[in-house]
């Protein structure tokens, strides 16, 4: 689960990354109210299909504001 706030209605993108960089899934694209929200990744990719556990990292970006996390994939 990947819980957080938008302190302003914007455009907010959430995407999962590989340790090489490359987007596995995109979560949410989109307009969003503000408020708190919890977005879950069930561990599938953009295919549908199940990714190895591991390490990803995800980013949201929203307006001007970008950050980014590691998080541990477990099966």
């Amino acid at each position: 689960n990947i819980k957080f706030s938008v302190p302003q209605a914007s455009d907010v993108r959430i995407s999962i990354y590989n340790m090489l960089g490359q987007e596995v899934r995109t979560l949410f694209a989109g307009q969003m109210d503000r408020g708190t929200r919890v977005v879950e990744w069930n561990g599938l990719d953009s295919g549908g299909r199940q990714l190895s556990s591991g390490t990803y990292v995800y980013r949201m970006t929203a307006g001007s504001f970008v950050e980014s996390h590691k998080m541990l994939l477990l099966k």
